[in-house]
């Protein structure tokens, strides 16, 4: 949560979109980051549970806002500097990001974390005129997530992280650059991931498996040529 809420623009309105317990706006208000925060879910729980939270926590009302519906489309364009979406997969966030184009397009940071397909993800943005500005790895629990800053590529005066290749996509050359302490980890885990995957289809005959079998060996001697390299 700390690294999703220093990687919003400070002292302009967010909005968390699945909200659930409205964790991250009670952080980003409470230590004064943002002014005003909006939050939306498409269930009723979640927001039943945020507003409880929030007004027990003792922040003021008149500093956030709470909305029933469904990804950006409750959402007035040009309302939010930054759109936090948090704990989905990627291409969960990719369909609500594209399915509202009138609003996305008037937001000038996503602050990105799937729980899986990021590299779908990450291509999904790029193809769309997004340029990504920021990875880095934080610990949930007993899982390493990703978290993914992206603004307009036509806009943004930040430094854009380069895709050259499809692994690339997978595991971002930015978290070389910048050293991130837990990539050896993340590796390790991408190739316990991989491993798995060969294990399931060992038994499995036919050129399409031979493939895949392939892909998977070679995604691991990836790997370990990029931890070696640490």
């Amino acid at each position: 949560m700390k690294y999703i809420c220093e990687e919003v623009i400070p002292g302009k309105t967010a909005a968390d979109i699945g909200t659930d317990h409205g964790i991250v706006p009670m952080y980003l208000l409470a230590n004064g980051i943002v002014p005003f925060c909006i939050m939306t879910d498409v269930n009723k729980g979640p927001i039943l549970k945020a507003r409880d939270n929030l007004f027990s926590s003792g922040l003021d009302a008149s500093n956030f806002r709470l909305v029933l519906g469904d990804g950006l489309k409750v959402l007035e364009p040009g309302c939010a500097s930054t759109v936090i979406i948090a704990g989905m997969g990627g291409e969960l966030i990719q369909s609500i990001i594209l399915g509202s184009p009138e609003v996305s397009s008037t937001v000038e940071r996503f602050v990105l974390q799937p729980r899986s397909k990021s590299s779908v993800l990450r291509t999904a943005l790029l193809e769309h005129g997004y340029a990504i500005v920021g990875e880095r790895l934080a610990r949930e629990g007993g899982r390493i997530c990703q978290i993914i800053t992206a603004e307009h590529a036509d806009r943004t005066t930040l430094t854009v992280e380069q895709f050259p290749g499809e692994l690339d996509l997978f595991i971002p050359p930015m978290l070389y650059e910048r050293k991130d302490p837990l990539l050896p980890e993340f590796l390790k885990g991408k190739k316990h991931a991989a491993q798995i995957i060969i294990d399931g289809i060992k038994d499995k005959g036919g050129p399409e498996m031979d493939e895949k079998r392939s892909f998977w060996n070679s995604r691991i001697e990836q790997i370990d040529t990029m931890l070696n390299k640490l």
